[in-house]
């Protein structure tokens, strides 16, 4: 059978970290024989290329291949691209995972459209989720410009592999920055038909804390500008439409910003700023024309307009006032209506210290105020479009799966006037339909946080909704369809639904949790079956499952290995027939447990038993990290105790 897709992964020192992806793999709805896994080990040290190999007995579809340390993803994706067979290609990195239907439901998109890329629905784990503009619908013939497609340049995308080798597109080999960027340059210019699967989700992109991510790492700015420069022009050549040349200008102007974060910026001594003003100036006067600084955000386009003029005081002073940008928010309604929750929220845009920014009035026009608008002398008064005055829009997020979705929502902006000044403000409804939330499919069992994502004056925001205790919150579930859905405060005081079946069986619980040395001793509150039955445990935010054997109600396991701040969640696994299984989330109870150094036993508020990294182990090298810190503060944290180089597959 032709092979349909081949998934290339650039692999280098992944650890245990590669098993979630080879897990996400062998869950693929596509049937083996048509998709393979293309593995290029970039002479891994950790035995990493010998693992997958011995993978390839008992999975066919799967091809590895080992090559001298290149030092970057471009090469091996490169070479794995040269030994795929399947009609599309697909890069993944070694350290994230596939949703069960992502080939599947990219790969008919595909074909039904005659499309040489899909941009399939991403989700990130750790941090917010990226491209939002790309989550609103599903497009079969997306438009480069007006669909949004230039703000997503990495390549965790369906490409069509006839489309690559016949357009000769290939990714920048050896220690460079920004390869994505570069290879998504070189496909975008080739003027490919592109389709946009919003409606169900393909990729998790796992933001990881132990600093193994690329784009974790310290940037050399004048270097990173110099590959995201490249990157650019090779959408501004005189091939390129107009439009799409005026569009990457504004979407890199933009995008230029997240490199130069207020918070890193005043970080650096002034030698540094010289150097970064200098690289930033450069790159505005290769890739974005003044003619295009009108469609920057207000701020934005005075930052840009100081680095043109060679202004580093006025470039400090405007990313001063971004530093300062803080957005107020309160809910005002949460009630059911039809089945459906209604979430009206407030937001304002303040100071760090809470006082309302003001704008100034000039008529009908809002303005920013002199200290924060024109250099002096430049005549008529910063005036805000209608967008920069205040955006909001309500979505939801499964908080284990990381999924977040749309939801049907409208901001209203109300700047409050009194005099010549006024205040920004935004009020926001959104309706929360537990039965059709996405793209007309029920949400799916779970906890959903409720955010806002909230801009003023181009700076944009995304934070749970917050709800007082005063604020009246129905007081129990409420049955939707064959569903109980709970709207409840947080204990952190902010609003989530949870989703339950109504037909899910009556939790069982925790009787003792104890340690013996590493291993800690569960025994589950009811009689349970040895037959087949396991303890699973999931690192909250990933899809690794570690399984103990149960006997007589009880289980040993030790917890695989974490940092501060992980969670585990604790399931009981009972066979359901030859290959089925059902998991039960093991509730608290009225357990007695013992506490072992790092972790913490907890009761969550929903009443489930879970685990916590809260301190470190009290260990020689902990220590040190500790003495050191204390004596030379935040600096310390940069200093390696132990030096390492991460291969990790991301460039931005």
């Amino acid at each position: 059978m032709p092979v349909k897709v081949s998934v290339v992964v650039a692999v280098y020192n992944p650890g245990t970290n590669i098993d979630g992806l080879v897990s996400s793999l062998d869950a693929q709805s596509l049937s083996p024989d048509e998709f393979e896994v293309v593995f290029v080990d970039d002479g891994s040290t950790d035995g990493a290329g010998e693992r997958l190999l011995e993978l390839t007995r008992t999975h066919p579809n799967f091809l590895v291949t080992t090559i001298p340390n290149s030092g970057w993803p471009g090469r091996p994706r490169n070479v794995g691209t040269d030994l795929a067979h399947g009609e599309y290609v697909f890069y993944a990195d070694h350290d994230d995972e596939l949703f069960p239907e992502a080939l599947e439901r990219m790969y008919a998109m595909a074909t039904a459209n005659g499309s040489d890329v899909v941009y399939g629905k991403v989700v990130r784990m750790g941090l917010q989720t990226p491209y939002w503009e790309l989550a609103k619908a599903d497009k079969d013939h997306a438009d480069l410009v007006e669909d949004h497609l230039l703000i997503s340049r990495s390549t965790h995308k369906l490409f069509r592999r006839k489309f690559l080798v016949d357009h000769d597109i290939r990714f920048l080999e050896g220690r460079v920055r920004l390869e994505d960027h570069h290879f998504m340059g070189q496909v975008l210019a080739g003027s490919p038909a592109v389709s946009i699967l919003a409606s169900e989700p393909c990729y998790r992109w796992i933001h990881r804390k132990d600093g193994t991510n690329t784009s974790s790492q310290a940037v050399d700015l004048e270097s990173y500008f110099g590959y995201f420069t490249a990157s650019v022009e090779l959408l501004q050549t005189d091939d390129v439409e107009n439009r799409i040349r005026e569009e990457i200008a504004v979407v890199s102007a933009n995008r230029m910003f997240l490199a130069v974060r207020p918070r890193s910026w005043f970080k650096k001594d002034q030698q540094d700023k010289r150097k970064a003003a200098t690289a930033l100036k450069a790159f505005l006067e290769t890739c974005v024309p003044p003619h295009v600084d009108h469609r920057l955000a207000v701020l934005k386009r005075l930052g840009v307009q100081a680095l043109r003029s060679g202004e580093l005081a006025r470039f400090e002073q405007v990313q001063m006032h971004r530093a300062r940008v803080r957005f107020a928010l309160s809910c005002t309604q949460v009630a059911w209506v039809d089945g459906r929750v209604l979430v009206g929220v407030d937001s304002s845009l303040v100071s760090p210290e809470g006082d309302p920014l003001v704008m100034d009035l000039f008529g009908d026009d809002l303005a920013l105020p002199a200290e924060l608008g024109a250099p002096r002398g430049a005549g008529a008064p910063c005036v805000l479009t209608t967008t920069e005055h205040g955006t909001g829009e309500i979505t939801i997020r499964h908080r284990l799966l990381g999924i977040e979705w749309p939801v049907e929502s409208i901001g209203h902006p109300t700047p409050a006037q009194t005099d010549d000044k006024a205040t920004l403000r935004v009020h926001v409804d959104g309706i929360v339909d537990p039965a059709r939330c996405i793209f007309g499919r029920e949400l799916e069992s779970g906890i959903w946080d409720v955010l806002i994502r909230v801009q003023f004056l181009g700076e944009q925001q995304v934070r749970q909704v917050p709800i007082d205790t005063e604020t009246q919150l129905p007081s129990r579930p409420r049955q939707v369809e064959d569903r109980q859905v709970l709207v409840y405060r947080t204990q952190s005081g902010t609003l989530a639904l949870k989703i339950s079946d109504a037909a899910s069986p009556s939790p069982i619980g925790v009787r003792t949790a104890n340690w013996e040395n590493d291993h800690l001793v569960v025994a589950i509150d009811a009689p349970v079956s040895d037959s087949g039955t396991q303890l699973m445990v999931r690192r909250r935010g990933t899809s690794i499952e570690q399984l103990a054997a149960v006997h007589d109600s009880k289980a040993r396991v030790v917890l695989e290995p974490s940092i501060l701040g992980d969670i585990f969640d604790f399931w009981l696994r009972t066979p359901t027939g030859p290959h089925g299984h059902q998991d039960q989330r093991l509730a608290y109870g009225t357990a007695q447990v013992s506490h072992h150094r790092p972790y913490h036993i907890y009761d969550t508020v929903h009443g489930s038993f879970s685990v916590k990294h809260v301190k470190p182990p009290d260990t020689p090298t902990q220590r040190a990290r500790t003495w050191l810190t204390r004596r030379v503060g935040h600096v310390a944290t940069k200093i390696p105790i132990l030096l390492s180089f991460s291969h990790r597959r991301r460039s931005s």
